[in-house]
């Protein structure tokens, strides 16, 4: 550019330079003003050129016009600065003059400001570039724009149409490495490259042929690298970076198109599977078939694919950055382990992790994807392959500015017109292009695949960037006879090895050899490279340099510089020496066939050339005192000397062209910037005097600058006349102590980290009083092991058809459980209808009964089939709704369900119907007809078969009798089995022998009913004759002799009644034995107990009550013992959940993670501890320390705590649930037994090791104890009693997301809420009174008495209706209808005002006449005040007429009170109500809340009215931030949060959502005005951007006042700065609550004026005036020093501990004081970086830290700042190895974790340490810091001689380091010693 502009905002322009004082010659001399708004000045001595230079200084308004004469630029800084005399809205621009001519040129245009430039890229290689001028004032004309161009963009605008011209009469400037640049007008250019349409002609292969006669030896020779890539390929293609595997892979498709051109089909086909192979994954069986995994060895294989032969040697794979939009290579990205992780990513892999050299990598993969396009046109199908392949050129040279992936253009350089290299890592001399030739390779490659692939538009951009990079590399990198862009010696390098942006180097590198410096601009092989090196050029470098090098046939290079440059020229003399070279001595990119292809093509030779002697011949390094010349070496002139012992040429700086500075170095050809060793030391002594003698210069000037400030400070300082006065005077200015430390210390210095001594350490100072409750340190740990974005996936458990442990609940959806009560009473039902089976099928088989209604027996007969019909239909579909057991596992899944029924009882039963079905019909259709009769009696007798469904019902009636646990139950169902069985067999039995008599009487034999003579008797007659018969034998029955029918039936009769009555007697008898086997067990147990009592002579009223308990235990504990191994894991895990979740679901949240998390669930059923305890035991004592929950199993309890009456506890109960999340903590009741007693106990470790494997229910938990702890400690009453454990517990539940997420309370959804309704009385609240004393409302209405009711265990599966969540659940579903119905009553209402805005213009009126009436009458002043009052008297009190107002801050229905907000709706009343006592001057209300010994003083109280008073606050204004201070709390409930989008769910955000969508919820916000709307959304634009907390305790930097001054100018201007000026005296007044303000008193009043005072200087001061100069505010009101930088670090680290007073700062200071000097360096440079000019870490929750630390009475304040050093130390790698934080000026770390850590550590060593085992971890754009499992498991450890020996060890060393820093201290106002970190 012609100018440095710079552009003001309202500041105050100052210029300085880099030149100093220095004798009678100042920094700025002869300095006079030359035309309106143009200054003329020349600056001093340079410490390099020691020549003046003139400079033009211009200032201009913003409008580009000069600014008038009111402006005056003055010397000042001892005429080594110029200061503008005052602030400007404009710009400052600077131009040099050259020669006196260029004045008048510079003057001309100095209005034309270039702001911004646009390119764009046309067809036939046209290129525009548009500049973007200033705005300017339209009444003038404005200039064209004067530019600087290079040579090449003059040779380019030869060809351009406009009136683009060269700018006449003004001198040429020298560039520092590519010559003289001219000044160029216009404000367009239109550069065209004549190259173009040459290159857009590019082929794959030169265009020339070879001869036929060199047909033959290529073909042979090509044949022969096929035979050799056989064997080679894949090593050829994968050489393990990206650098030569993109030569290998180039390299193979050359040989591929020479296959193409020269062999057979089959054998080109060979050469692209080789190259398809090369892009696919290794191995791949369909070789011939494009695949969607091809490309994986390149792009997408990981580092542990090294080993793989799959992928061996490929590179190590690309992955995609977010951070800087690219593709580099996994190696050496982020190698935060590494010792110089910048240094390690730029030598992995070349650099291609930190985006060197992409454009040099991926050419070759670009070039050789179009080949296989080329070959195998199937691949441009493949979208795996074009995608990666377009990835690569959208990495380098994507064009578009939509692509929302890639910046555009990363390499190329479209105003140098080439390619620049070097990627992310640093260099002061620039960017560099070393490889001119790889770099065309890449355009080259874009141009054939947009050609290949179809794509004009990306064929010609690889054209045009080709072109124009070919001729940028013509005119200064390959360098002809009579370059005029370097001097002539360097020129006649003729290539210039590296040409940085402000060096030119010859060199590599990797070496120095000629070699390598001129064989990189020559490889690989392409078309392109023939357009840039032409032969001419080709046979220069080669006379004068190549030819002399000794050319080895089995050097590699020789390979590259015979066919780059002798074959261009001469192709015949190189293809002799290459035909003469073995394959394996060429290039790793070049085969010999290929080499022998490019020769052949080459143009011959026209024998007109030699070798010439070469320049360098001679000593390479002249002596000290001479220089180079020529050949030889020349003694330097008199009175100029030279340290440079210059080496041929080698390299050329920015300085090099200039003639004064060559002849006092004593350099001819150029100024060189040597890298010899032999000269490092002597330039390294010369550099060091060079600054000491700077420095000394500087100390001096530091010093006098100083002291004529301090001279003028005490001529001029003015005393305020009062403290008012004093604190308007306040100016928003940067001290000059910081002025002076910044400007000193270098950007180059960074802080080591140095380890602290051991000193005295701070006890706690400001400890707090009362009962310290902390989460136990196994919480933290486990929370280290889990993620916090663990996702709540597992809440949907609930309806997870494969949960093991789960209820099923009778809802309509889930299946019955077979052991639920509704199936059991089912199987009994059919237990019943299968005993009148049983009685009723035998009486009517054998006595013929018929369903009828003539008789009894009929009539019942009837009833019973149809009821029992109906039974067994329904049956079918209750067992295909029934749960099933499958190996172990209970399963509801239908589909399973069905499956097992199916293939078990289904069609069984559904025969059973049809028998039934057809058995009505038969017996409808009988008629008298015998045959059907018969049949019917046959179908009656089939359905005798359902009594085989006895045998299932006696199978769950034995477990019913089982799940008991007595032992005699058991017994007496056996015999009554037996017993059952006996009579149902007599009884069948008499219907049989029935049966057969009447059979032979049928037959006409003579029966028994014959011989009874019982043929005419009634059926019960008959049926009983026939029982005697049944039950008298084996006495002879009474039957014909001649009957064999009833004979054999009688025997057959008395052999089964013999079977079943010894079956009967022998399990009876087995019965009565177990019985007699328990008894004696128990018997023996007593006996054994009762001897060892009497051995031990124990008193009887000790043994009598041992045995009652012995007695209690035998029979509680007999029956449960049993064999583990004989049932598995699963179903002992069940059979613990089956006994303990009644006891276990009545807790809220372990009856949520039964709902939630049934696996977890039930492993904790199974670690819960079972104890028996006798009468009178105590099951824990008042203030013995608390092993885990206690929950009471059965007996009675009696429990009291301290002052109470005692309690009587029967039942189910739980205790000190606490203890397991409590860190230490002691019983504070007494629990004992009054009867036996059993209870269960779980202990933390056990909760937590059930826990550890579910990372869903541990993030649940751990949600749940911090907000139980945190319940506990906001309880005004005794923490630890059970009252107060119960209430934390219930309200931590009904706050935790899981639980929200299932149960999402009704009267919470915010479509539900109807305030406004609410609170006028217009509709129901939303609970009754009813529902809020059955507990809905736990934590206000909650009774005593239901804390200790008692549960009773349930039978079955229903044992889950009496859990907490069941019945809290069934308690909802009134309040629920009530509510829907309610919404869509109020749905249509429209609310009314609330009187908000009547009670704003009554106080703003009321103010406005009482202002004026003091005004006109000051004497009036008492009577406003009383007028005032009585105003706000009338109805009681402020706070009544705000909350009737505002109906969000309702005490019975608002939001807060809705969703637990209480001490948030208590801050918001306050905030309303301290804003508008401020609005209506009313000092009684506004500190009323405030104890008088700190009430805010009348001095305060008048400066917060003047704050107001520059607000001016309109109605609007006020009406808007009332609305915002009442209902911003909403947000913060968790409830609220839940339901509002993700996007909007940012506190400020969120307030908008609310305003928008739910103004049911939120009313006051329904008669917002427009106005007020958007003062709302301002004042919280800028809260967002800025959080004027963080300022007053000192945790932000001025980079952050930087972001606010931004938004406010690109905002409303002061308008939006006065919106969040009066939002933030209503918040911060309300911060404590209070009917007033509890919080702004005088203590805390001085700190927020002075804040609030600064930012009113926003607009007109700098962000660290601002910054700085409230902390100089807060020293002052402390009384603290502020006169040197290490005071100012100290000001913030005050503000940041929260010193109130003196005194703690002198324990403060004290602890600074004990710190060494490199830690207080270190801390220095922290807390005084502002996050502009240096990257400053906004270290989140540090005031946490400093105050937990001071009240943690291990660690002290003094060893927090030494962890502290450790911390910032660990923050520069971890900033400077990740993207996300490189080039962030402010990285925000949080530090929460530390803090928590901090007050809990009980060991100093293990504290001191905890940064070794903590990490740092990237989450978004921030830092957090975790402390990790490491640090917390060892929490409570305790000291040991190990950490006293370790710290005795630290403690020397650390006091031998302070001594050597001491010693090598440089005592300088600033030359401080840094040390890297």
């Amino acid at each position: 550019m012609a100018y440095v502009s710079t552009r003001y905002f309202g500041a105050t322009p100052k210029v300085t330079t880099e030149r100093k004082n220095f004798g009678d010659v100042f920094a700025f001399n002869n300095f006079k003003k030359v035309g309106t708004g143009t200054w003329s000045v020349t600056t001093g001595f340079h410490h390099l050129s020691r020549k003046p230079a003139e400079l033009r200084i211009y200032v201009l308004q913003a409008n580009s016009d000069f600014v008038n004469d009111s402006f005056h630029l003055e010397l000042g800084c001892y005429n080594s600065c110029l200061l503008l005399n005052k602030p400007l809205d404009g710009w400052i621009r600077v131009a040099r003059v050259i020669s006196p001519g260029d004045a008048d040129v510079l003057d001309a245009h100095a209005r034309a400001i270039l702001v911004g430039w646009d390119l764009e890229v046309e067809d036939h290689g046209r290129l525009w570039y548009k500049f973007e001028l200033a705005a300017h004032n339209s009444s003038n004309t404005q200039p064209e724009l004067l530019h600087w161009a290079y040579a090449h963009h003059q040779k380019m605008l030869q060809h351009a149409e406009g009136k683009t011209r060269i700018a006449q009469n003004l001198s040429s400037s020298q560039a520092p490495t590519k010559g003289h640049m001219h000044g160029v007008l216009g404000n367009n250019w239109l550069l065209h490259a004549e190259l173009f349409e040459k290159t857009n002609a590019l082929d794959f292969l030169p265009a020339a042929q070879p001869s036929s006669e060199r047909q033959r030896l290529l073909r042979q020779e090509t044949r022969k690298t096929l035979q050799e890539l056989r064997k080679t390929w894949r090593h050829s293609m994968f050489k393990s970076d990206f650098y030569f595997s993109g030569k290998g892979f180039q390299k193979v498709a050359m040989v591929c198109l020479l296959a193409e051109q020269l062999l057979t089909a089959r054998e080109r086909s060979l050469c692209t599977s080789w190259l398809s192979r090369g892009f696919e994954p290794l191995g791949c069986d369909e070789r011939s078939k494009v695949s969607s995994e091809h490309v994986r060895c390149i792009i997408s294989r990981s580092k542990t694919d090294k080993v793989s032969s799959q992928c061996a040697g490929a590179p190590g794979g690309l992955f995609y950055d977010t951070d800087w939009g690219g593709l580099p290579s996994r190696v050496g990205y982020n190698a935060t382990w590494h010792s110089e992780p910048v240094l390690h990513c730029m030598l992995a892999d070349f650099g291609n992790s930190c985006y060197n050299d992409h454009h040099y990598h991926f050419g070759y993969f670009v070039v050789t994807a179009a080949i296989l396009a080329k070959l195998k046109p199937e691949w441009k199908n493949n979208t795996d392959f074009v995608d990666f392949v377009d990835g690569l050129i959208r990495d380098t040279s994507n064009p578009s500015s939509h692509d929302p992936y890639f910046p555009r253009f990363r390499s190329f350089d479209w105003f140098d017109l080439h390619s620049w290299s070097r990627g992310l890592a640093p260099n002061p001399e620039g960017k560099d292009e070393e490889s001119t030739s790889e770099e065309l390779n890449l355009h080259f490659g874009i141009h054939l695949w947009g050609k290949e692939t179809g794509r004009k538009s990306l064929q010609q951009l690889g054209a045009t960037m080709l072109a124009m990079a070919t001729t940028t590399v013509q005119e200064f990198f390959l360098m002809t006879e009579g370059n005029p862009h370097h001097p002539a010696d360097y020129a006649r390098n003729r290539a210039p090895g590296m040409l940085l942006q402000n060096k030119a180097h010859y060199a590599t590198y990797f070496g120095k050899k000629f070699e390598y410096i001129h064989g990189i601009q020559m490889l690989p092989l392409s078309p392109a490279l023939m357009l840039a090196r032409s032969p001419k050029f080709n046979k220069l470098e080669w006379s004068e340099i190549l030819c002399n090098l000794p050319l080895a046939l089995t050097d590699r290079w020789t390979s590259v510089l015979l066919t780059g440059n002798l074959a261009m020229f001469d192709s015949s003399a190189a293809l002799e020496r290459l035909q003469k070279m073995h394959p394996k001595s060429m290039d790793d990119g070049l085969t010999k066939a290929y080499a022998l292809y490019w020769a052949s093509v080459q143009p011959a030779s026209d024998g007109n050339w030699t070798c010439g002697q070469p320049f360098f011949h001679g000593p390479r390094v002249c002596p000290a005192g001479h220089y180079r010349a020529g050949a030889g070496c020349l003694k330097c002139p008199a009175g100029t000397w030279n340290n440079l012992t210059n080496q041929t040429n080698r390299t050329a700086s920015r300085h090099g062209t200039r003639p004064d500075l060559m002849e006092r170095l004593g350099i001819r050809c150029m100024g060189f910037r040597r890298h010899d060793p032999g000269d490092a030391e002597t330039m390294e002594a010369f550099e060091e005097l060079r600054l000491e003698i700077e420095s000394y210069f500087d100390a001096v000037q530091l010093k006098m600058q100083r002291l004529h400030m301090t001279m003028r400070g005490h001529r001029h300082k003015e005393v305020p006349s009062t403290e008012s006065e004093a604190a308007n005077n306040m100016l928003a200015s940067e001290p000059i102590a910081l002025v002076d430390y910044r400007s000193h210390r270098s950007k180059e210095e960074q802080v080591e980290l140095g380890r602290t001594i051991e000193r005295h350490f701070l006890g706690n100072f400001n400890s707090a009083k009362g009962m310290d409750i902390r989460l136990h340190g196994r919480w933290m740990e486990l929370s280290t092991r889990v993620g916090d974005d663990t996702q709540l996936k597992s809440v949907q458990m609930k309806q997870n058809n494969t949960n093991r442990f789960s209820e099923f609940h009778m809802d309509g959806t889930s299946a019955f459980h077979p052991g639920g009560n509704f199936r059991v009473a089912w199987d009994m039902m059919g237990l019943f209808f299968l005993s009148i089976d049983a009685l009723m099928l035998p009486l009517s088989l054998a006595f013929d009964m018929q369903m009828s209604t003539d008789n009894p027996g009929g009539v019942l007969l009837t009833i019973f089939f149809w009821f029992g019909f109906v039974y067994w239909c329904s049956d079918i579909p209750a067992n295909f709704n029934t749960a099933v057991y499958r190996q172990g596992r209970i399963v509801e899944t239908r589909r399973l369900i069905a499956y097992h029924y199916l293939r078990t009882w289904f069609f069984f039963d559904l025969g059973l119907i049809t028998l039934d079905l057809i058995s009505v019909s038969t017996e409808w259709s009988a008629a008298g007809d015998l045959a059907t009769l018969r049949s019917l009696r046959v179908i009656r007798a089939l359905r005798l078969l359902r009594l085989l469904k006895v045998s299932k019902l006696k199978t769950i009636i034995q477990e019913m009798v089982a799940s008991t646990g007595r032992s005699g139950v058991v017994f007496m169902l056996a015999i009554l089995n037996t017993a059952i069985l006996i009579m149902f067999m007599i009884h069948v039995m008499t219907c049989v022998w029935y049966g057969i008599g009447r059979g032979s009487i049928s037959s006409g034999q003579i029966s028994w009913i014959d011989i009874s003579m019982a043929t005419d008797v009634s059926t019960f007659t008959q049926y009983m004759h026939s029982l005697r018969y049944v039950i008298n034998a084996p006495s002879p029955p009474l039957v014909a002799p001649d009957n064999l029918i009833e004979l054999s039936a009688d025997t057959l009769a008395n052999i089964l009644g013999l079977i079943v009555l010894g079956s009967a007697v022998s399990k009876i008898s087995q019965a009565l034995a177990d019985m007699r086997a328990n008894s004696e067990s128990d018997d023996r147990q007593r006996r054994e107990i009762r001897l060892y009592l009497n051995s031990q002579n124990a008193p009887f009223e000790l043994v009598s009550r041992i045995m009652k308990f012995v007695d209690y235990r035998l029979e509680k504990m007999s029956n449960i013992s049993f064999d583990a191994t004989l049932i598995s894991k699963t179903l002992q895990t069940e059979l613990y959940v089956n006994q303990r979740n009644a006891f276990l679901v009545q807790l809220p949240i372990f009856s949520l993670a039964q709902a939630v998390y049934p696996d977890v669930f039930a492993d904790l059923c199974a670690c819960l501890s079972k104890d028996v305890f006798e009468k009178i035991e105590s099951v824990y004592l008042l203030g013995s320390w608390a092993k885990g929950m206690v929950m009471t199993l059965s007996g009675t309890f009696t429990y009291s705590e301290p002052e109470a009456t005692a309690l009587s506890i029967e039942g189910t109960a739980w205790f000190e649930e606490a203890s397991l999340y409590v860190d230490g903590m002691l019983h504070n009741s007494s629990l004992a037994t009054k009867t036996f007693g059993e209870t269960f106990l779980l202990s933390g470790e056990d909760l937590v090791r059930c826990l550890i494997h579910s990372p869903g229910c541990t993030r649940m938990f751990l949600e749940y104890a911090r907000d139980f702890v945190a319940n506990l400690t906001r309880e005004k009453a005794d923490p630890f009693i059970r009252d107060t454990q119960m209430k934390a517990g219930e309200k931590a539940c009904l706050s935790n997301l899981h639980y929200q997420e299932l149960y999402q309370d009704p009267r919470k959804k915010l479509e539900n809420i109807h305030t406004a309704s609410w609170v006028r009385g217009e509709a129901l609240p939303p609970l009754s009174s009813e529902q809020e004393e059955a507990g809905l409302l736990a934590g206000r209405h909650t009774r005593r008495a239901s804390f200790f009711g008692g549960v009773t265990r349930n039978s079955g599966k229903q044992q889950e209706a009496g859990s907490w969540l069941m019945r809290r659940q069934e308690s909802f579903g009134s309040a629920n209808e009530n509510l829907r119905i309610q919404a869509s009553v109020l749905s249509s209402e429209a609310d009314r005002e609330f009187g908000l805005r009547k009670l704003i213009e009554a106080v703003m009126e009321t103010t406005s006449e009482a202002a004026s009436k003091t005004d006109d009458h000051p004497e009036a002043s008492c009577e406003t005040s009383a007028s005032l009052g009585g105003f706000f008297e009338e109805d009681q009190t402020l706070a009544s007429r705000i909350v009737s107002a505002i109906p969000e801050l309702d005490k019975r229905y608002g939001p807060y009170i809705l969703f637990d907000q209480e001490a948030e709706r208590g801050r918001a009343e306050s905030s309303c109500i301290s804003l508008l006592a401020l609005l209506g001057k009313h000092f009684d209300i506004f500190t009323s809340p405030q104890p008088a010994r700190q009430k805010l003083l009348q001095r305060q109280w008048q400066e917060l009215l003047e704050i107001v008073e520059w607000i001016s606050p309109t109605q609007e204004q006020v009406h808007g931030v009332l609305v915002l201070l009442a209902i911003r709390g909403i947000v913060k409930a968790k409830a609220v949060t839940r339901q509002i989008p993700k996007p909007h769910r940012r506190p400020e955000r969120a307030i908008t959502f609310l305003m928008e969508c739910c103004q049911q919820a939120v009313p006051s916000a329904t008669h917002l005005s427009d106005k007020a709307m958007e003062v709302i959304k301002s004042a919280l634009e800028v809260h967002e951007t800025f959080n004027l907390a963080q300022m007053l305790q000192g945790e932000n930097v001025p980079g952050s006042v930087v972001k606010l001054k931004e938004l406010i100018r690109d905002a409303e201007g002061e308008e939006a700065l006065r919106n969040y000026m009066l939002f933030l005296l209503g918040f911060m007044s309300g911060v404590s609550g209070g009917e007033g303000s509890r919080f702004m008193n005088a203590k805390n009043a001085e700190g927020f004026i002075a804040g609030v005072r600064m930012l009113q200087q926003l607009t007109s001061s700098t962000p660290r005036g601002i910054y700085w100069g409230f902390l100089v505010a807060r020293a002052d009101a402390l009384e603290i020093p502020r006169e040197t930088a290490e005071d100012f670090a100290l000001v913030r680290l005050a503000c940041l501990a929260r010193v109130q007073d003196p005194k703690s700062y002198v324990h403060l200071r004290s602890a600074w004081d004990g710190l060494g000097i490199r830690e207080r360096d270190l801390l220095m440079d922290h807390f005084l970086a502002d996050g502009m000019d240096q990257r400053a870490y906004v270290l989140e929750f540090l005031p946490a830290c400093v105050q937990n630390a001071q009240q943690n009475k291990v660690i002290g304040l003094s060893l927090l700042l030494e962890v502290l050093v450790d911390i910032i130390c660990n923050l520069h790698p971890a900033v400077a190895s990740s993207p996300a934080g490189e080039d962030a000026k402010i990285v925000p770390c949080n530090l929460s974790d530390l803090a928590e850590f901090v007050q809990v550590v009980k060991n100093r060593f293990i504290f001191r340490t905890c940064i070794s085992r903590a990490r740092l971890r990237w989450l978004g754009d921030r830092l957090t810091l975790e402390m990790t499992g490491g640090n917390w498991a060892r929490l409570n450890e305790a000291d040991s001689d190990t950490t006293a020996l370790a710290n005795t060890i630290k403690e020397i060393s650390d006091r031998q380091r302070e001594l050597e820093s001491r010693l090598h201290r440089n005592e300088g106002p600033y030359k401080l010693q840094r040390v890297i970190c």
